[in-house]
């Protein structure tokens, strides 16, 4: 996995979740921001950051097309 640097944080949504600026196109969609929910620090702190998740999800770049798991609805 090519490591990026986390961005500065743009802003802290009223329920917690950090705001970073995420430049990139997933399923044809452009993706400019990305909302990390501080949740996972509850467990996982120990060894999750907010780095790791940026960077897991710009491993979701890397693929042209991603078919979900499930749907809801049609």
């Amino acid at each position: 996995m090519n490591k990026r640097p986390l961005p500065p944080l743009l802003y802290t949504t009223d329920e917690g979740r950090r705001v970073y600026e995420f430049h990139a196109i997933i399923n044809k969609r452009k993706i400019t921001e990305i909302h990390i929910d501080p949740h996972y620090e509850e467990e996982h702190d120990s060894y999750m950051t907010d780095e790791m998740i940026y960077n897991f999800a710009f491993e979701l770049t890397k693929k042209e097309y991603w078919e979900p798991e499930d749907r809801d609805g049609e």
